[in-house]
């Protein structure tokens, strides 16, 4: 089994809204994955002022979140290859403003290698929408 050390990506949001998390996913071999190179997908999502333990976690099937083939869109702006994963939060942010929440994406691969993603974001309060 090998590990690398993980992609971080970082965020600003508002509060209640729900990240789109991309990213281009590769083996140690660089190739991107795909759907069928995977054996599962667990996440666990972090209030970082408090990380004695995951404020929610789960598990997310490769079909929903894999694509074989990279995909370019408007939201993706790092280059134009595209991005291979592709995840929204379905946590409620609504009471996150002035926190900063990170999400831990643990993709295990067929072969054994781990990948780990994390998608970090500083969610501010909207005065207008808070209650």
């Amino acid at each position: 089994m090998t590990r690398r050390d993980a992609e971080i990506y970082y965020g600003k949001y508002h509060a209640g809204e729900k990240p789109r998390c991309l990213a281009r996913v590769a083996d140690n071999e660089g190739t991107n994955i795909t759907q069928s190179d995977v054996s599962s997908i667990a996440w666990s999502l972090w209030d970082m002022s408090d990380t004695s333990a995951a404020v929610a976690s789960g598990t997310l099937l490769a079909s929903n979140v894999i694509t074989d083939t990279p995909t370019d869109d408007a939201a993706w702006t790092v280059d134009d290859t595209g991005f291979n994963f592709a995840w929204t939060w379905t946590y409620d942010t609504s009471n996150s403003g002035g926190k900063t929440l990170r999400s831990e994406v643990v993709i295990t691969l067929t072969s054994g290698e781990i990948i780990v993603l994390i998608f970090e974001g500083r969610f501010d309060t909207v005065y207008s929408l808070a209650s």
